[in-house]
C-alpha cells in the first residue's frame, strides 16, 4: 500500500468521523430540545448514557466505555469509542474553547482543533 493510499483511506476515516460526530450531536440537541418542549421541566445530571436494545448503555458488553454525554473537570463533553474502548472522537467546550479530538484505536491523538 503506497503512502498516497493511506493518507486517503485515514482522510475517508477522518471524513466519516467528522460526518457521525456531527449527526450525534444534532441528534442529542434535538433529543434535549424535545424532552424540555414536551416534559416541560429541567433536567439535572452529571452523566447521560445512551442504551442500546440489549440494556447495554454507554458501556459495551465487555465495560468499554462507547458512548458518554456528561461533564468533567473541564466542561461538557461527548465522547465516542469504538469496541475496544480508545478510537473514537471527543467533542468538548472548555475555558479554551470549544475542541474536537479525534483519536487512533489504540488511544492516540491523531486530529485535534477548534
Amino acid at each position: 500500500m503506497t503512502i498516497e493510499e493511506r493518507l486517503e483511506r485515514l482522510e475517508n476515516k477522518l471524513t466519516l468521523l467528522k460526518r457521525r460526530s456531527q449527526w450525534l450531536f444534532l441528534a442529542i440537541l434535538l433529543a434535549a430540545g424535545a424532552w424540555i418542549a414536551f416534559a416541560g421541566k429541567t433536567v439535572r445530571a452529571n452523566a447521560f448514557i445512551l442504551v442500546d436494545e440489549q440494556g447495554y448503555g454507554g458501556f459495551d458488553k465487555k465495560g468499554k466505555v462507547r458512548a458518554w454525554l456528561g461533564t468533567d473537570k473541564d466542561g461538557p463533553r461527548v465522547v465516542l469509542n469504538d469496541e475496544q474502548g480508545y478510537g473514537g472522537a471527543s467533542l468538548a467546550v472548555t475555558e479554551d474553547g470549544p475542541g474536537l479530538d479525534l483519536f487512533d484505536a489504540k488511544g492516540k491523538l491523531i486530529w485535534g482543533g477548534p
